[in-house]
């Protein structure tokens, strides 16, 4: 079983300048792998397991607060606080136009579609279970899609 460890940050800063040009190496380095497996392959012996499941989870988020979820979606979808979800919520009006283009971007792209797809009929399983003998049967047997 794996234990659940929280990424440690240092109790000492950098000096902007530094911070930013550690930024700027690396995602000069991320940019100069050449493919997928390459990317995974040095993100999965340079993240710790908790890194990359935050990351993911937030990239998700943000995805999913693009394509107008509800929190309440959101929240059981991701296994996210409300607090959490909120304060995500407010911060996507502010990011760049880029930002926003990106995710655009990755909406677009067939595996994401599938994802969301896929957990929205399984949260709509879920949420409706309450009173749907259907879909209490569907938990209850496993076959959620």
């Amino acid at each position: 079983m794996y234990t659940w460890r929280v990424p440690r940050v240092s109790r000492h800063d950098l000096p902007a300048r530094q911070v930013q040009e550690l930024s700027q190496h690396f995602a000069s380095l991320i940019s100069s792998l050449h493919d997928q497996k390459q990317i995974e392959g040095f993100l999965d012996e340079f993240l710790t397991f908790e890194e990359k499941h935050m990351l993911a989870k937030r990239l998700a988020l943000f995805i999913m607060l693009q394509q107008k979820s509800s929190p309440f979606a959101i929240q059981a979808t991701l296994s996210l606080s409300r607090e959490t979800v909120r304060i995500y919520k407010q911060q996507l009006p502010l990011k760049s136009n880029e930002f926003h283009y990106t995710l655009s971007r990755l909406l677009r792209m067939e595996k994401v579609k599938n994802f969301f797809i896929s957990t929205s009929s399984v949260l709509h399983t879920v949420i409706t279970a309450k009173t749907n003998m259907r879909s209490r049967a569907k938990i209850a047997s496993g076959k959620w899609k």
